[in-house]
């Protein structure tokens, strides 16, 4: 065998190398148990102490703490909920009165709208009023010239149509009187009325209301001259209703008024009539009738009759 310098001064190196291994596992190993050896203990001393606290503690329940309450606090907390509870109360009937108040005043509105508009219809009904009573009037007053004239008219025909006698001569002899006229025979009595319609009493009323005309009646004022007429045949009639007014001291025709044409069913009634204006003073007589027309004027009724005072 032969000598190997290299090997044998390697020898003590791997000597010492495993010498040092040997020492660091020992350490190792030494701080290793020293860790679980203080754990250990540890655990051991946290069940012996939880072993002594369970001994020696009360197994009594636990007291509670009361914590002081100061009572006017509460008092004072109730009442301010009160006040805010009854102030809710008032708005929300305040609200409803505002509600009712706004409601009311649209109502308002709408009724002085309707109020507007009624008098501005009233305006206008009041000046077509004001414009026919003008124009009435002005009718009335052309009737009275009409009636005037008429008169007039009527004086100066009978002034024509009298003949006066020539003034009587001394000189010449007076013709004997004519012998006497043999008297005149009776007047035929009239012949009987066909009665077909039967006539009421005449009313005499202020213009169209119901208010009776007083005696005397001044003049101007329109009287409106009316009766009833009842048909007491046994089929319908046509008729006419005539008014006639005279001077009731002269017997001088004054003015005839009318309704024709007016037909009337067996058995009923209807109320006709007319207005007259009387112009001057004096006593009138109305005389009414009722006729088949206005034309040949034969009586369907027994005639009524009033005598009335203008003055």
């Amino acid at each position: 065998m032969g000598y190997d310098p290299s090997t044998y001064e390697r020898a003590p190196e791997n000597e010492e190398n495993t010498l040092n291994s040997t020492q660091n596992t020992d350490e190792s190993s030494t701080i290793s148990l020293k860790i679980v050896f203080a754990v250990v203990g540890l655990l051991i001393g946290i069940a012996l102490g939880y072993g002594a606290a369970q001994l020696f503690t009360d197994n009594s329940e636990p007291v509670p703490i009361e914590i002081p309450i100061d009572k006017s606090n509460n008092d004072k907390l109730s009442k301010l909920q009160t006040n805010l509870d009854q102030a809710n109360s008032e708005i929300l009937i305040l609200k409803g009165r505002l509600t009712s108040f706004d409601e009311t005043k649209d109502l308002l509105a709408k009724t002085q709208n309707n109020l507007d508009e009624i008098n501005r219809e009233l305006l206008k009904s009041t000046n077509k009023f004001n414009t026919y009573e003008k124009t009435i009037e002005d009718l009335q007053n052309e009737l009275i010239d009409i009636q005037a004239d008429l008169t007039n008219a009527n004086e100066r025909i009978n002034e024509l149509l009298t003949v006066e006698s020539p003034p009587a001569n001394p000189a010449m002899p007076m013709d004997p009187e004519p012998p006497a006229a043999d008297p005149a025979p009776d007047p035929e009595p009239a012949a009987a009325i066909d009665e077909k319609i039967a006539l009421g009493e005449i009313k005499l009323v202020y213009g169209t209301s119901l208010i009776p005309i007083l005696d005397p009646t001044p003049i101007g004022e329109s009287i409106t001259i009316e009766t009833e007429i009842t048909n007491i045949s046994d089929e319908r009639i046509t008729t006419s209703w005539l008014a006639t007014i005279t001077d009731a001291d002269t017997g001088e025709f004054i003015t005839e008024i009318f309704v024709f044409n007016i037909q009337v069913d067996a058995g009923k009634s209807a109320t006709l009539g007319n207005s007259w204006t009387p112009t001057y003073a004096g006593q009138f007589k109305i005389e009414v009738v009722a006729v088949d027309n206005l034309a040949d004027k034969n009586p369907l009724s027994l005639t009524q009759s009033k005598v009335i005072t203008v003055g």
